[in-house]
């Protein structure tokens, strides 16, 4: 049976002390990730796939008592994995850096984490509507950096939310900071406002944003970390 929460609920892992390769962790990940974690080299992108898949593991066993883990997952057309058996879950999970952020509700939602110090001046320039780069040349350069993270931030988490992926066009999204967040999507036409949010995050090296389909401006959500030990202390699989 699926616990209802009146928000979104965020869930968040440092994957700093994360050892990949233990055993231990295998029962929680499921023959499917712990295959996907042999055919990468980094050390770094296991940790984030196998701190993913216990992240996961840990929102089912929450949500969903009862719910055997590891989960099957599936992934639709435009690469938005779900839960064929457990439908009523919506999750969405990010990683950047040393952390894996997971969301999960009963409405389709996206997250996106991202370092600030990742420079994405050359994409905005490509993909930004001009009105949100000429708005962006009146901030001071520290501002602008932060402005550039915070817009593609909430936009990697409307185009998620959506299902879309990146078959949405970046240019059908335009944010608007006056001074709320505003995230607007234009379909065939016609321009929505998406219930979208940049969430408080206690490190402030990185930024998080959450958008919620059908929902009210901005989504209401809770923010909790997660070490390992809370994971894997947690109800027996």
């Amino acid at each position: 049976m699926l616990h209802r929460y009146p928000a979104t609920n965020i869930y968040a892992l440092d994957i700093s002390s994360l050892d990949p390769d233990q055993d231990r962790w295998k029962p929680w990940l499921g023959q499917e990730r712990i295959a996907a974690l042999s055919r990468l080299r980094k050390k770094q992108d296991r940790s984030r796939c196998a701190g993913a898949g216990l992240l996961l593991a840990y929102v089912i066993k929450k949500h969903a008592p009862g719910f055997s883990v590891p989960p099957l997952t599936v992934t639709g057309s435009n690469g938005k994995p779900y839960l064929p058996q457990l439908p009523e879950l919506q999750f969405n999970i990010s990683h950047s850096g040393k952390w894996v952020v997971c969301g999960a509700g009963d409405k389709p939602l996206g997250l996106d984490i991202e370092k600030v110090q990742r420079d994405i001046t050359a994409v905005a320039r490509r993909y930004y509507p001009q009105r949100e780069l000429d708005w962006l040349q009146t901030l001071p350069p520290n501002r602008r950096q932060a402005a550039l993270i915070q817009g593609w931030v909430l936009r990697e988490s409307c185009m998620k939310a959506t299902g879309l992926g990146l078959s949405l066009p970046l240019k059908d999204l335009e944010i608007v900071f006056n001074p709320e967040v505003q995230v607007y999507l234009t379909r065939k036409g016609v321009k929505t406002r998406c219930a979208a949010a940049l969430c408080a995050f206690d490190d402030q090296e990185y930024r998080l944003a959450l958008t919620v389909m059908d929902a009210s401006h901005p989504p209401s959500y809770t923010l909790e970390h997660i070490d390992l030990e809370t994971i894997t202390g947690t109800e027996t699989l």
